[in-house]
């Protein structure tokens, strides 16, 4: 059985940070340019502790380019860490290590993913654009936020989740 306190210890996660975590492909189709901007927001207004890790493969150089230079133009360096391929084990340490998951999407071409899947799983709550199949598995205010892809709701979504956090 996991603990979250030990997993954050051997993740180097501090107590009080506040953990967010998406995992899967990184493409552009996923926008994850809107939640990075929507954390930049919430940091300067409200001062939260945070750190947000984007698993996984870029499958575009020029998106990887972008989502970096936008980071360090917001100076996030130390907020938004990207850890490319990671072992599954490694993926579902770091899910129960997160506070919330966070599965975005700009529009849906399929339905729901298996990185949805596993990020219900993993009892965290769920942070996703309201598209295709992703709100017919994540029930809005019980297992997870349903957002419009904007800034604005995703900074008000992780806002919501960081004040009612365990």
């Amino acid at each position: 059985r996991y603990s979250k306190l030990k997993l954050r210890k051997k993740l180097g996660i501090q107590p009080q940070e506040f953990i967010l975590s998406s995992f899967g492909f990184i493409t552009p189709r996923k926008g994850y340019e809107t939640v990075i901007k929507g954390l930049a927001n919430l940091k300067e207004e409200k001062n939260i502790e945070f750190r947000y890790f984007i698993v996984g493969n870029f499958n575009f150089f020029h998106y990887k380019l972008f989502l970096k230079h936008l980071v360090t133009n917001l100076k996030l360096q130390k907020k938004i860490i990207y850890s490319g391929y990671t072992p599954m084990r490694q993926v579902q340490e770091l899910l129960l290590a997160s506070d919330v998951i966070i599965q975005p999407r700009l529009y849906a071409n399929e339905g729901a993913s298996a990185s949805l899947a596993t990020a219900l799983f993993s009892g965290r709550p769920v942070i996703s654009s309201n598209v295709g199949g992703f709100s017919e598995y994540i029930n809005d205010g019980v297992t997870g936020l349903l957002v419009n892809h904007s800034i604005k709701s995703y900074k008000k979504a992780i806002n919501l989740l960081y004040r009612n956090k365990k």
